[in-house]
């Protein structure tokens, strides 16, 4: 968190924040995890903002909100990157 803070707004920092927002969601902290997830969704690294999208549409899933999660991987979709493709 601290890295993700220091350097917000660039690729380490996003990824930082990924992590972080990671060990939320293995420690159950299912609303910190989603805002986590959402706030690297809106960033400017288009690679880190699709993993985090990919992520966001498992914990939807998971959480049963099945709408949501297919409107982010129809997005996802149409809209691939290096590290999630088509």
């Amino acid at each position: 968190t601290e890295v993700a803070n220091k350097h917000d707004g660039t690729k380490e920092g996003q990824l930082a924040r990924m992590y972080a927002t990671q060990q939320l969601c293995d420690q159950g902290k299912i609303a910190e995890c989603e805002s986590g997830l959402r706030k690297i969704a809106g960033g400017s690294d288009h690679n880190v903002a699709t993993l985090a999208k990919l992520s966001m549409t498992e914990l939807l899933l998971a959480q049963g909100k099945t709408a949501e999660a297919e409107t982010i991987a129809r997005e996802l979709v149409n809209n691939p990157s290096a590290v999630v493709s088509k």
